[in-house]
C-alpha cells in the first residue's frame, strides 16, 4: 500500500474528520495526515514539510483557502490541491482550477467524492510534472551545445539579454572572455574527430570549474567558447582567464596510451551594458584574442580598445613603449602611512607608485600593457625593485609592498627573495597578493610564500571582502596581514555593513591575522571601524592623522 502526506486545512474540526472518514480505509493509500485550521498554520506547515496533496478549505477563519496556493506552487515539487468549495458558490471550483487547484469537490459530497477527488488530482500532478520536465529539457536543448552541454549561442543570447538588464539596474560591470583552442585542426587531422571532440569536452569542463554559479559558458564555435562574468573587476576576469589557460595547459588529453596536450589562447574585454549582447561580447573580445594569437598563443590579452568600468580609455602600447617609459620612470614612489586609527601613530609605511604630473602614461595602462605583451613578471619585478630601494633609504618602518601572484609563481622567485634577505629584520617587510587575483590551486603558491617567509617576509593579502573566493585564499595561506577593500568599508556607517565587516573582522582574528582597512576617508568610517575592531587604516584619514601626529 503507498503513502501518501497529506494536509488538511479546515476550519471545523468536524469538516476535518468527515475528510479523513472519507478517505481512510476506502482507498488504495495509507494517508499521513497532517492537520491546520487556519490559512497561517497552513503556510507554517507547508514551510517546515513536505507533502503529496493538500486538501483545503477555501472558507477559513482568516481568508480565502485559495491564498495557500501560491505558496504551495513556490515549491520545487508542488503538491497536488483539491479545494473544498461551498454548493452556495456555483463559480467557486472554477476560480479554484483558474488558480492552480487540480480539482475541487463541494462540501456536501466529501463522503462520496473526496477520495476520488484526490486521486485524480495527484495523477493530473504527476502529468503536469512530466509535461514540466519535458517542456524545461526542450528548452534546454535548445539553447545548449549538444557535445559539451555549455549554452550555445541562443543561450547566450538569453544570458545576455539578463546580465544586460542587471547591469543597468544595478550599475554593474560585465566582462567577456572569448576562449580559443590552438592550433585545433592539426588535433582533428593527426588524431581524428572522435579525439577533438574529446578535447573540446574536456575544455568544457575546464571552464566550468573557473566559473561561479552566476557565470554563463558558452561554446560558440567549432573551438571556440565564450564566458561571460557579470559584477567582477578587470583584474578578478584576468585571473579567471589565467585559470582557464592552466587548467587547459596542465592537464593533457589521454587517447590510446597517448597524451594531447592542449592550450588556448583568451581574449578579455568589458562590455558596456547599453550594448550588452553576443555581437557585441564577440566583437570587444576579438582583438584581444588575435593580441594573444599573434603574440604567441597560450596566453591572455586584455583589449585596450574597450572601455574599461570606471577608467579612463587605455591606448594599445607597443612593448617598446612600454619599455621606454618604465627606463624614463614616470612614475614615482609614494610612501602612504598605515596608522593606528585610535591615536594616529604610523606603524609602518605602504609603497605605492603614481603617475608624475608629467607622465603619459598610467600604471594601469602599464601593466596592462605589460600583461599583453607577455612581460608583466619583468615589469613588477623592475617595480618591487624600485619600491624596495625607496624603503631601504626610509625611517626603517615596516613597509607593505605588492606584487602580482603570477611574479612570485614565476621563476624569478630568486629575485624577489635575495634582496628580501638583504634588507628584511624580524618582518619587517609585508608582501602582499591582491585576493582577486590569487589562484584557486593554492599548492604552488604555498611554497613560493614558504621562500618568502624564510627570507624574512610576512604574507598580507589585500581586497578582502571586494572580491570572490578572498577568504578561501586566507585560509589556505595563513597570512599574517589582511586589508580590507575600500568597496566594503565605504557604508560601514550602515547597521547592516557594519554587522557584515564584524562577521569577517571576527573571523580574521579567529584565524591570527593583524587587519588594516583600505583607504579610509572620514571620521565616520574611522570611528566605525574602531567599533568593529579595526584598529589600523590607511588612507586620507590616516595621512591627516599621521600629519597631525607627526607634528
Amino acid at each position: 500500500m503507498n503513502t501518501i502526506r497529506v494536509l488538511l486545512v479546515a476550519g471545523a474540526s468536524r469538516d476535518r474528520t468527515i475528510c479523513r472518514q472519507a478517505v481512510d480505509g476506502v482507498t488504495q493509500w495509507h494517508v499521513v495526515w497532517h492537520e491546520a485550521d487556519s490559512i497561517s498554520q497552513g503556510s507554517t506547515a507547508l514551510r517546515e514539510s513536505s507533502f503529496d496533496c493538500i486538501v483545503v478549505d477555501r472558507t477559513l477563519p482568516d481568508g480565502d483557502g485559495l491564498t495557500l496556493l501560491d505558496e504551495a506552487r513556490q515549491r520545487i515539487a508542488p503538491p497536488a490541491v483539491v479545494v473544498i468549495t461551498d454548493r452556495v458558490d456555483e463559480n467557486s471550483g472554477v476560480i479554484a482550477i483558474q488558480n492552480g487547484a487540480q480539482d475541487y469537490v463541494n462540501k456536501d459530497e466529501i463522503g462520496k467524492n473526496l477520495g476520488r477527488s484526490i486521486r485524480y488530482a495527484l495523477e493530473r500532478q504527476r502529468l503536469e510534472d512530466r509535461l514540466r520536465k519535458a517542456t524545461e529539457r526542450l528548452l534546454s536543448l535548445s539553447e545548449h551545445d549538444e557535445l559539451t552541454g555549455l549554452l550555445n549561442r541562443r543561450g547566450l543570447d538569453t544570458a545576455m539579454s539578463l546580465e544586460g538588464r542587471r547591469a543597468k539596474r544595478e550599475g554593474t560591470a560585465v566582462i567577456g572572455l572569448l576562449i580559443d583552442l590552438d592550433d585545433f585542426k592539426l588535433v582533428n587531422d593527426q588524431h581524428g574527430h572522435a579525439v577533438g571532440d574529446k578535447v573540446i569536452r574536456q575544455v568544457a569542463r575546464q571552464l566550468l570549474l573557473a566559473c561561479r554559479v552566476t557565470d554563463h559558458a558558452a561554446r560558440v564555435g567549432g573551438d571556440e567558447f565564450a564566458l561571460v562574468l557579470p559584477d567582477v573587476t578587470l583584474a578578478e576576469a584576468r585571473n579567471v582567464a589565467e585559470r582557464i589557460r592552466l587548467l587547459v595547459n596542465n592537464e593533457p588529453v589521454r587517447h590510446n596510451g597517448i597524451q594531447i596536450k592542449a592550450s588556448v589562447s583568451i581574449g578579455i574585454a568589458p562590455i558596456p551594458p547599453e550594448g550588452l549582447n553576443t555581437t557585441a561580447l564577440l566583437k570587444q573580445c576579438r582583438f584581444a584574442l588575435r593580441h594573444s594569437k599573434s603574440g604567441g598563443r597560450n596566453r591572455v590579452s586584455l583589449s585596450s580598445t574597450a572601455r574599461r568600468p570606471s577608467r579612463s580609455n587605455m591606448r594599445e602600447l607597443t612593448a617598446s613603449q612600454v619599455q621606454r617609459a618604465f627606463v624614463r620612470r614616470p612614475l614615482r614612489v609614494h610612501a602612504a602611512p598605515i596608522v593606528e586609527l585610535e591615536n594616529g601613530r604610523v606603524v609602518a609605511r605602504e609603497y605605492t607608485l603614481r603617475t608624475t604630473e608629467s607622465a603619459n602614461i598610467t600604471v594601469d595602462e602599464l601593466f596592462a600593457n605589460a600583461l599583453n605583451e607577455g612581460n608583466l613578471v619583468g615589469i613588477d619585478l623592475d617595480y618591487f625593485r624600485i619600491r624596495l630601494d625607496e624603503a631601504e633609504t626610509g625611517d626603517r618602518r615596516p613597509c607593505h609592498l605588492s606584487l602580482f601572484p603570477e611574479t612570485v609563481l614565476s621563476e624569478h622567485i630568486e629575485e624577489i627573495v635575495a634582496p628580501l634577505m638583504r634588507f628584511c629584520r624580524d618582518g619587517e617587510i609585508r608582501v602582499g597578493l591582491t585576493a582577486g587575483l590569487i589562484p584557486v590551486e593554492h599548492g604552488m603558491l604555498e611554497s613560493r610564500i614558504e621562500q618568502l617567509r624564510k627570507a624574512g617576509a610576512r604574507l598580507e593579502i589585500l581586497d578582502i571582502g571586494g572580491s570572490r573566493g578572498a577568504l578561501d585564499g586566507v585560509v589556505a595561506l595563513h597570512p599574517d596581514f589582511v586589508r580590507l577593500s575600500a568597496d566594503l568599508i565605504a557604508d560601514i556607517d550602515q547597521t547592516s555593513r557594519a554587522r557584515q565587516v564584524l562577521r569577517i573582522v571576527r573571523l580574521l582574528k579567529a584565524l591570527g591575522c593583524t587587519v588594516i582597512a583600505d583607504d579610509v576617508q572620514t571620521d565616520v568610517q574611522r570611528r566605525a571601524l574602531l567599533g568593529v575592531g579595526v584598529r589600523l587604516g590607511t588612507g586620507a584619514i590616516a595621512e591627516n592623522t599621521w600629519q597631525w601626529a607627526e607634528k
